[in-house]
């Protein structure tokens, strides 16, 4: 793995770059934790998959790549129990991205409603009104990436 985190950074690219196709990305697309690719090593290399060769104790998933973009800004969110917080539209182009560390967070984008567990991520066009609501007795907690054109 080491040896492609160094190719990676002499073509001055991201990790991930050499693994996922950049293609079209969706208008929302949801992650859930145990389909997020693992970054695996087998004496060959380390790769992006699903194999179940790694290492137990010290696991890396890809969460997401972002590429060719302006600006990033990044928040740590809380959401108490049984709490829904309305999220006015961001400006036109805005890609928000919802990673859950802890709990259940509920996303409403339009008619598309989604229900995260820790370690999902969820990726939308965020220049309409969204909502977030924590689905627990205990308090939800997330990482929000605004990543702007």
């Amino acid at each position: 793995m080491d040896t492609l985190w160094s190719l990676a950074t002499a073509l001055n690219v991201p990790f991930a770059a050499l693994f996922v196709d950049e293609g079209a990305h969706p208008l929302i697309e949801v992650v859930r934790r145990e389909d997020a690719p693992k970054v695996t090593r087998d004496g060959r290399g380390a790769f992006l998959g699903k194999s179940p060769k790694h290492d137990p104790h010290f696991v890396v998933r890809h969460i997401l790549s972002r590429h060719a973009r302006g600006e990033v800004e990044v928040y740590g969110v809380e959401i108490d129990p049984k709490i829904e917080r309305q999220a006015a539209a961001h400006s036109k182009g805005v890609v928000e991205h919802l990673y859950v560390v802890a709990g259940r967070i509920e996303v409403r984008v339009d008619d598309v409603i989604e229900s995260l567990d820790e370690g999902d991520r969820m990726s939308f066009l965020a220049d309409r009104e969204h909502t977030y609501r924590a689905l627990d007795d205990r308090p939800a907690r997330g990482v929000v990436l605004l990543d702007y054109p």
